[in-house]
């Protein structure tokens, strides 16, 4: 399993955003050294689902505050509900399941639906943020 490496293609053009999601690659990463030591892998584990959870929150607020459109505004919602809740069944899974699931969601979650916040601010100009 290969870890997460940033590059501006997952860019949405909002540093808030790409700071969390930078950190979730991180924290992705943790975990995945940490595979061996099973104390440090739960912590990590957990320390990952804590922050994913955080990042959806506060991207949905932005979203919500921004004027995101209210349709895909709440798919986007029900697209981190979702997931979350795959999570949860994947627990009793081993960790590389979950791992992997994890990985390939943010990875087209960012790329397929991110980016599209980004576009729409940068279509309604900087002053959408303020």
């Amino acid at each position: 399993m290969e870890t997460l490496v940033w590059s501006e293609k997952f860019s949405v053009h909002i540093e808030e955003i790409d700071n969390q999601h930078k950190k979730l690659f991180d924290l992705y990463n943790r975990v995945h050294l940490f595979a061996e030591d099973e104390h440090d892998k739960k912590r990590t584990l957990k320390s990952l689902m804590d922050y994913a959870s955080f990042h959806f929150a506060d991207e949905e607020k932005m979203m919500f505050s921004v004027g995101y459109p209210e349709p895909e505004f709440q798919r986007h919602k029900k697209q981190h509900k979702l997931f979350v809740e795959r999570i949860v069944q994947l627990q009793s899974e081993p960790l590389w399941t979950m791992l992997d699931y994890f990985r390939e969601w943010l990875l087209l979650h960012v790329l397929a639906e991110d980016t599209k916040i980004g576009r729409f601010l940068e279509g309604r100009g900087a002053s959408a943020l303020n």
